[in-house]
């Protein structure tokens, strides 16, 4: 029986970042999740920022699907390594390992639709900028 299982569930803190196959490995993606944390004080609700990785197929479709702020719900496991530097001490991390992804809601500022590329919006972002000088 497999102990080392986590689910969360959060939304992304910034967009994932998707890492090629290299000599060492397979394709992944890297993002983290902000998953909101039970407290009761005045200060309002707080997170825990959990490092996550994707390997494989779905880790480019999942980079293509997910942008920051969207919800995301992770099954996997948590993955600790220790890694020696050259000054000969060691740095200890940790991440979770993500077996499957669920998709959540879009979040609203990645539903609107971007505006066209047309003379008219060429015109009206070289306004913006001189105004901001």
């Amino acid at each position: 029986m497999d102990h080392n299982r986590i689910h969360i569930i959060g939304r992304l803190t910034k967009d994932p970042e998707f890492v090629p196959a290299g000599r060492k490995g397979n394709a992944h993606c890297l993002f983290t999740v902000a998953v909101n944390r039970v407290v009761s004080n005045e200060q309002g609700p707080q997170a825990d920022y959990i490092p996550c990785t994707l390997w494989g197929e779905e880790a480019e479709r999942f980079v293509e699907r997910r942008s920051k702020g969207d919800t995301v719900g992770i099954l996997g496991r948590i993955r600790t390594s220790l890694v020696k530097r050259s000054d000969g001490k060691a740095d200890f991390f940790w991440e979770v390992r993500a077996d499957e992804v669920q998709y959540g809601h879009k979040s609203l500022k990645n539903l609107q639709p971007k505006p066209a590329e047309t003379t008219a919006t060429r015109a009206v972002g070289r306004l913006v900028s001189e105004f901001r000088e």
